[in-house]
C-alpha cells in the first residue's frame, strides 16, 4: 500500500511570522517562529520565507547580513528550496545570483 505524504501548513503561524518580519522590533520573533515551524514538520509557504529574508535586508548592517546568510543555510538544511525568481529579485545581500 502506498503512503501519501502531506505537508502540514499552519496558516495562523504563517500570518504571524509575516507580520512580525516587517517590524524591526519583532523581527527576532519572526525568525524564531519560522525555525520552530520547520522543527515541528510544518512547511511555511515561499512568501513566509521571503518575508523573513527581506527582514534581514531591512536591518542594513553587516551583522544582519551574516545572520541572514546563516539563517538561509539553516532553512535550506531543514528542507527549504529557494525559488530562483524570488532570489533573483531580492535575496540576501552578498549572495551570488546567477540571473
Amino acid at each position: 500500500m502506498r503512503t501519501l505524504m502531506i505537508k502540514t501548513v499552519a496558516l495562523p503561524q504563517v500570518f504571524l511570522i509575516k507580520g512580525l518580519a516587517v517590524d524591526a522590533d519583532f523581527f527576532g520573533d519572526a525568525k524564531k517562529y519560522l525555525i520552530q515551524m520547520l522543527d515541528k514538520g510544518m512547511y511555511p509557504n515561499a512568501a513566509t520565507y521571503t518575508a523573513v529574508l527581506e527582514g534581514f535586508g531591512r536591518q542594513e548592517d553587516k551583522k544582519a547580513e551574516e545572520e541572514g546568510k546563516e539563517s538561509l543555510e539553516v532553512m535550506m538544511a531543514k528542507g527549504f528550496v529557494p525559488d530562483h525568481e524570488a532570489s533573483c529579485e531580492g535575496g540576501v545581500e552578498g549572495q551570488t545570483n546567477t540571473c
